[in-house]
């Protein structure tokens, strides 16, 4: 990541969203050496990882300094949804402080920017993008082309995490969730988190013909008590299926699974680099929610069957399976999922 050289030190970083997180973990150390520069953070999230945490800073302190003048430079992500972030950008721009901003996603930019019918990229000076996708988007909403930096995402390209080697079959299955009934998408698409998850449990059950454990990883913007109260009440009458909620760092799951499961999650992308056997569900999107996981040759499914078929065949190790037939609607019913 490149930050103009000429900040000498205190910059602030906003933890605004997950993604701005995952980078700044890999990137702290490194900022710090290379422009010997003190670098505070202000979390808005309960993040648990020793490499930031020493560097978070209280409101308290973050209040008082912004008042002494202490930053020279502040960079922040973006979330489509935080008000309050973007009130802060507004009354961090009114004191005169220099706004980078780091963009991590690909969809919904315009979005991420207005306030009030107002579009807010104006009062930032550089912006960090991972694809030039997003810098063409920025562009179209007036953003001069110099302002843009291109930087590569750590989770994909870092060196220290790319060679790992899976020597055994684990007989696990993963699924990344993502906050579909947080964000209150339920009845536009038809179905949340709790309603897919139930369905591909149910159906492992019963075509499954050994033991395994089934990982969910909660979206750090999911509501994790829901999680538990809509999952780990499910029961099998085998045995089959082990469900464990796990909220270790995606990476410690790259060699520890047999398939990697999820509708559109940046994570997913991550996998793919480190575990070949990733894939997509997207069921009734009018749109395209994150274009990456075809750049990046994850094969996603729009029907509910067909993902499930394949990745039974990916567990199971198989060329062909028996066709299958199972509905939402049906599982909706059977687990009483809330909505």
């Amino acid at each position: 990541m490149k930050i103009g050289k000429r900040f000498k030190k205190n910059i602030l970083i906003l933890l605004s969203d997950p993604g701005c997180i995952s980078i700044i973990e890999y990137e702290i150390n490194d900022l710090k050496k290379k422009y010997n520069t003190d670098i505070y953070l202000l979390n808005n999230y309960k993040y648990k990882n020793n490499a930031i945490s020493k560097n978070i800073i209280s409101n308290k302190i973050f209040l008082k300094n912004i008042r002494e003048n202490k930053y020279k430079l502040i960079l922040t992500g973006t979330t489509k949804k935080n008000i309050e972030l973007k009130k802060l950008w507004l009354k961090l721009y009114d004191l005169k402080y220099e706004l980078h901003v780091f963009i991590d996603a690909i969809i919904n930019i315009e979005e991420r920017f207005k306030f009030k019918n107002e579009l807010l990229t104006k009062i930032f000076r550089k912006f960090y993008v991972i694809e030039e996708i997003v810098k063409k988007k920025l562009i179209k909403l007036n953003v001069h082309k110099n302002n843009i930096v291109k930087i590569s995402h750590p989770l994909i390209y870092n060196k220290k995490i790319i060679n790992f080697k899976r020597n055994k079959n684990y007989k696990k299955i993963i699924f990344l969730s993502e906050p579909i009934y947080e964000y209150n998408e339920t009845k536009k698409i038809g179905y949340n988190q709790y309603i897919l998850i139930n369905a591909i449990i149910v159906f492992l059950e019963k075509h499954l013909n050994k033991s395994i454990t089934f990982l969910i990883k909660p979206h750090p913007l999911e509501e994790v008590k829901n999680l538990k109260k809509n999952i780990l009440g499910l029961t099998n009458k085998n045995n089959k299926i082990k469900i464990k909620i796990v909220e270790k760092p995606i990476q410690y799951y790259y060699n520890k699974v047999d398939l990697c499961i999820g509708m559109a999650t940046f994570g997913l992308i991550e996998f793919k680099f480190h575990n070949p056997n990733v894939l997509s569900i997207q069921m009734n999107r009018k749109y395209d929610p994150n274009p990456l996981l075809k750049k990046y040759k994850i094969n996603t499914y729009r029907n509910l069957n067909y993902f499930l078929k394949e990745s039974i065949k990916v567990v199971k190790k198989i060329k062909k399976l028996k066709s299958i037939n199972i509905s939402l609607k049906k599982i909706n019913k059977l687990h009483n999922v809330i909505d």
